[in-house]
């Protein structure tokens, strides 16, 4: 999404109308300041890069009336002439032109208006969801995890709920795979697709069994949350039949996927006794 980083901008435009209030007898050394005023806010606008790609006839036209304006100022500095008429009209005329493109071009512009989600502040949620992140995990978690945790928000806030739920649980099972790597010491990428999380699922309780390890560890905390996820949103979310229709549904899922407690191996990790966490 592209947003107006300044309102600002947009409202202080409107001094672009004291040009209306130009008369042909008018000294333009007397009117100095109201050119100068207006020549400023269409060359901010003429030279906005936003504008120029989204309101390309408006950012033309105020980059003619800005010229015209330009003209206007020099003969002020060299002499004491008037704003004669075919100039105050030329000014009007171009002023008529430059409100009418953009008039037209802003009704077909896409603009939104983004409510807030919950207690999550709407631009971070577009631009950084992974900020939602625990910081004590943010140098060790896998940067898929991050992309998607972004992917997700992004979708959360435009309302597209599915689309958000996919991303949360693509998230959850990147963070399964970095817990299988640590835990057995083998790569869950590997192979078509890779091991998903059902697999990953059962893989970490035939090796919990294997080595005797007991069944109320941190082991099985990590067990019984992916095994969760991948029952309540992984295997419904990955049918096209299934939608979230509502935000609340969308919001359960992103919110499962950053709340899970910190999770550790501790000394049944294979290679660390640290393990990628998602909260």
């Amino acid at each position: 999404m592209k947003q107006f980083e300044n309102h600002f901008n947009w409202y202080r435009l409107g001094l672009i109308h004291r040009i209306r209030s130009f008369r042909a007898t008018d000294l333009i050394r007397n009117r100095s300041y109201d050119i100068m005023q207006a020549s400023l806010q269409v060359v901010m606008f003429s030279d906005d890069v936003f504008n120029k790609e989204r309101l390309p006839g408006s950012a033309k036209a105020a980059s003619i009336l800005f010229t015209t304006l330009g003209q206007l100022w020099h003969e002020g500095d060299n002499n004491n002439e008037a704003i004669v008429g075919f100039r105050a009209d030329r000014l009007i005329r171009e002023l008529n032109d430059f409100e009418t493109l953009l008039e037209h071009e802003v009704k077909n512009l896409n603009t939104f208006v983004l409510e807030d989600v919950g207690i999550f502040n709407i631009n971070k949620l577009v631009d950084s969801a992974d900020l939602h992140l625990a910081e004590s995990t943010q140098a060790t978690i896998d940067e898929r995890v991050k992309t998607d945790f972004r992917a997700a928000g992004r979708c959360l806030a435009f309302d597209l709920f599915t689309a958000s739920g996919f991303h949360s649980v693509r998230a959850i099972e990147a963070v399964a795979r970095s817990y299988y790597k640590q835990f057995t010491g083998k790569d869950a990428d590997i192979g078509s697709g890779g091991t998903p999380l059902g697999g990953i699922i059962k893989a970490f309780r035939t090796e919990r069994d294997a080595r005797n390890l007991p069944k109320d560890g941190p082991l099985d905390l990590i067990i019984a949350n992916l095994a969760l996820a991948n029952n309540i949103y992984r295997k419904p979310i990955g049918h096209p039949q299934m939608i979230l229709e509502t935000r609340d549904d969308a919001k359960k899922v992103f919110d499962f996927q950053k709340s899970l407690p910190e999770l550790q191996l501790g000394k049944y990790a294979v290679s660390s006794p640290q393990v990628a966490r998602i909260q």
